[in-house]
């Protein structure tokens, strides 16, 4: 007959009994192998190839409407930066998981990823902010405010990707990440979110906030510069706390599994962010003459600012309403007085 000494003693509790994920590192030591991290990486490769092909035509359009090449404007700088230096970054962070790398090279090696980490990070907030900046109109206390979050995330971001970070080379392959005592790195992707907020609320409370139009007759345009900013931060939201939770439950050998999918993610809804506002910039410009368009890809004779050389126009119809005494005693409550078309141009 068989006893309970004939069975290993850690089975007498089953370890799915403990919830707290955060405090338990077997979670996704069991959930995240070394082959499921390799497919995670795979499957953001191909996400990130097949955005790039389906772009292309848009990534031309940005090129085409450049007044001059030896003055490219800031959107389309940022564009080329946001996009290429992306690709850079997946291919560095994939080339530490998939090639061989002897103990010397790899402790050459391992920090390479996590800067360029850093790098792409500050590219895309440089994008919220200049956004934000424009959509404020170039309110001073707004380049003020971002101007020092976004030096202080900066100086943060590099200090928690670099320090306590150990190669692991174990396998032959070179990643990296922090050993049990010294996790930080995590809160990277806590800043992350933090700057993604506050452009977010800035830039809504410009757009809805101080509008005196409701909801159903907001432009379709600001509609859309407003969608994009949540559909941004819920993406690199979500992306953001499932690195968060593999930095804090998986062991250092594959604490970076979800690195490349979030390279993939943020290039994907930054480039988008840019695609998006020169499109409505060609989409808002329809209905104007030819004297009245500006360059939607030059940069504007404008010397109150700096700007990204695209004008987004928005436009909005309001009526006036009042209450009228009518010739028989009655009153007319609601009786259209006037009517006038409101326009608002923002030079990002």
């Amino acid at each position: 007959m068989l006893t309970s000494n004939h069975f290993p003693s850690r089975l007498a509790r089953p370890q799915y009994l403990s919830m707290d994920i955060f405090s338990s590192p077997s979670f996704l030591a069991a959930a995240v192998s070394e082959d499921s991290a390799k497919y995670l990486r795979v499957a953001s490769i191909s996400v990130a190839a097949y955005d790039y092909l389906i772009t292309l035509p848009a990534e031309w359009r940005f090129y085409r409407s450049q007044a001059k090449w030896s003055r490219p404007s800031i959107a389309c700088i940022l564009f080329i930066l946001i996009r290429y230096f992306s690709i850079l970054s997946i291919t560095v962070s994939n080339i530490g998981q998939f090639a061989a790398f002897t103990p010397a090279e790899c402790d050459r090696f391992f920090l390479v990823s996590p800067v360029f980490k850093v790098v792409q990070t500050v590219i895309c907030q440089a994008i919220l902010s200049v956004r934000t900046y424009a959509i404020s109109k170039r309110e001073r206390w707004v380049a003020h405010f971002l101007g020092t979050l976004f030096l202080t995330f900066l100086i943060a971001e590099a200090f928690v990707n670099i320090y306590g970070r150990v190669p692991n080379n174990g396998t032959g392959h070179c990643t990296s990440g922090n050993l049990p005592g010294q996790l930080i790195a995590w809160t990277h992707y806590v800043f992350s979110m933090v700057y993604d907020l506050a452009t977010l609320v800035i830039s809504s409370y410009y757009l809805i906030g101080r509008s005196p139009v409701t909801y159903i007759s907001f432009s379709h345009l600001a509609r859309l510069m407003l969608f994009d900013g949540l559909g941004y931060f819920f993406g690199l939201t979500a992306v953001n706390i499932l690195n968060i939770i593999l930095y804090k439950t998986a062991p250092t050998t594959l604490q970076s599994a979800g690195a490349s999918l979030g390279y993939a993610i943020t290039w994907i809804m930054a480039q988008r962010i840019l695609i998006h506002l020169r499109d409505m910039a060609d989409d808002s410009s329809r209905g104007r003459t030819p004297k009245e368009l500006p360059s939607t890809g030059g940069r504007n004779n404008d010397s109150g600012g700096h700007e990204m050389g695209i004008r987004i126009t928005v436009r909005r119809d309001v009526e006036d309403y009042t209450d009228v005494d009518l010739a028989d005693g009655t009153r007319s409550t609601g009786t259209l007085q006037s009517g006038r078309k409101e326009r608002e141009a923002f030079d990002v």
